[in-house]
């Protein structure tokens, strides 16, 4: 069912939920002379107060459907608590979902009753379902009052900030003008190292080349094609100097938002939905080329936080009157080094300023990275453990599940690749909220074409499990990186269809959207688990390389145990 209800009265709805829900298991523990777990830190679900003027703008039969329905999810806990629950509680839902015609009584049955689960779960310790059920629960708040499609999209990367690849024309050609005016040691990897070789050139060269790029490196035909291709969101990074010019003597050129608004705005006139992506911050959130500038003694505290988030606050006065934003991501691919409770101090603080800005949780989803699926577990589970779950309302990570960046995934045969792919879904149905922000079609090694064809499409599928989407990067790079190029190289190709709108509603696994209670809690264990396990560790080690041979190596002799 689609959605229907108001902002407003799901965030009564479920705040009555939490109430009833926690009185009515507490009732269930006396009556069954249980002694009630305390109350959980993790939800800060149930604290919300509903006063007289919230209960009378619920009404009575909404009330009554509220109640009806956690007085249901304390029932099934209570009754199924040994065995086949998970099976219950799926059950329950689909009775729901076959009951309901209503719109309206749906959304709010379906949050009634899985907030009976959640306090009945907890209350009897029965931790996992508890979990289970408050990360559904969210979905399902999610689902009630969001109006806009989840993303189906394409990176714009190297426009706004400058990568080689997608901008490679721009840095030869950059390169043979340096040569031709005598800089021919002149190197230009990264945005910074481009604008420190074009200020040697002569004063106003920078800002006219990089002014230039900005204007034609995509256009109006650009959107119209994406649109075209069924595809409904781009997802465009850009560096802060772009907001407000560099600062602490940083060499990047801007500020350049009159171009950024003409990009928004073209989005909109092909109904495209746009996320805006601070997809460099202030001193860098890692020391690598996407963020701007390539550093090899960066350190985390280079990061200038409270610039990135006066950054943030500007980007949001300036769109939040655009319908077409709806979304904005706070940084991109933090480093690993950055410790997991500065992150997520960031992160609160981030929420909070775009939220004051007036950017709100019914019109704009904000995106926190956690970047590589090596640390969701961390992350997610620090990020549960403050109550941050239902503490703020439309807050998605950002997973970049990249099978690539590692020579040890060319010991993966095609079809391990896309075993991997299936847990990478049960992961992203274990997350309140999630999209995959970045993935291609590369994999180390070669691959017969209809291999690659298949890799592609079990990444959508898979992918589609997210709750907000995904985008592919790049909707257009250099000739020889087809497996990054969506445009050419993939649906050019015929390694996806062109049109895209057709798979939206697909996913690898169809019973974990019918029965989300039935999805594995655990991923699968062997020889293969175990090295994607290590793969993990090493990327997240920066003692180890990631294009370590010797790392590869040893595991030439479990090549026979993959199966």
């Amino acid at each position: 069912m689609e959605a229907g209800l108001s902002y407003h009265l799901v965030r009564l709805v479920r705040a009555y939920c939490g109430r009833r829900g926690r009185e009515e298991a507490l009732a269930a523990c006396s009556q069954h002379k249980v002694k009630p777990r305390p109350d959980p830190v993790i939800a800060a679900f149930g604290s919300e107060t509903s006063t007289d003027s919230d209960l009378k703008d619920l009404g009575e039969h909404r009330i009554s459907i509220i109640e009806s329905g956690v007085a249901d999810g304390v029932r099934i806990v209570f009754d199924n608590q040994e065995e086949n629950l998970s099976q219950m509680v799926d059950a329950s839902l689909n009775a729901i979902g076959s009951t309901c015609c209503d719109i309206e009584k749906f959304h709010i049955s379906t949050l009634a009753f899985l907030s009976g689960c959640f306090w009945s779960s907890w209350m009897l310790n029965l931790s996992s379902m508890a979990e289970r059920s408050l990360i559904v629960l969210n979905q399902s708040f999610h689902r009630s009052h969001w109006r806009h499609d989840k993303w189906l999209g394409a990176n714009l990367g190297g426009w706004f900030l400058l990568e080689p690849g997608p901008a490679s024309p721009l840095f030869e050609d950059c390169q043979e003008m340096l040569k031709s005016r005598g800089e021919e040691k002149a190197s230009c990897g990264c945005e910074w190292s481009l604008c420190s070789c074009l200020d040697k050139v002569e004063k106003g060269v920078k800002s006219e080349v990089l002014r230039k790029h900005r204007k034609n490196h995509f256009d109006a035909s650009t959107f119209k094609k994406i649109a075209d291709h069924g595809l409904n969101a781009v997802r465009i990074p850009f560096g802060y100097w772009i907001v407000t010019g560099p600062t602490n003597a940083d060499v990047y050129d801007g500020p350049a938002l009159d171009q950024l608004d003409e990009a928004v705005k073209m989005a909109r006139t092909c109904n495209l939905q746009v996320v805006l992506d601070l997809h460099g911050n202030p001193g860098g959130e890692n020391g690598l080329r996407p963020c701007g500038r390539e550093k090899q003694d960066w350190t985390w505290k280079e990061w200038r936080q409270e610039e990135a988030l006066e950054c943030l606050r500007q980007v949001v006065v300036r769109y939040r009157g655009f319908d077409n934003v709806t979304g904005i991501q706070v940084c991109n691919e933090p480093s690993p080094a950055i410790p997991s409770n500065v992150l997520c101090d960031f992160y609160e603080e981030s929420i909070r300023v775009v939220r004051e800005a007036g950017m709100s949780p019914h019109d704009v989803c904000i995106i926190l990275p956690i970047f590589t699926q090596w640390r969701i577990r961390e992350i997610s589970r620090l990020w549960l453990e403050r109550g941050n779950i239902h503490r703020y309302d439309n807050v998605a990570w950002d997973i970049h599940f990249y099978h690539d960046f590692h020579s040890a995934w060319s010991l993966l045969s095609h079809e391990q690749h896309v075993a991997v792919l299936q847990d990478e879904a049960r992961e992203l149905t274990h997350l309140h909220a999630a999209m995959v922000g970045e993935w291609s079609a590369s994999r180390p090694g070669p691959y017969p074409e209809e291999e690659v064809k298949d890799f592609v499409m079990q990444q959508v599928l898979a992918y589609n499990h997210s709750s907000h989407g995904w985008f592919f990067w790049n909707w257009h790079d250099y000739s020889f990186y087809d497996k990054w190029d969506m445009e050419n190289g993939v649906i050019g190709n015929g390694r996806l269809p062109r049109s895209l709108s057709e798979l939206k509603s697909q996913c690898l696994v169809s019973a974990w959207r019918e029965s989300p209670f039935s999805v594995p809690t655990s991923a699968p264990s062997g020889s293969l688990a175990m090295l994607v396990s290590w793969i993990g560790r090493s990327v997240g080690n920066p003692l180890v390389a990631l294009y370590d041979g010797g790392f590869a190596a040893s595991f030439l002799s479990w090549r026979s145990a993959f199966s």
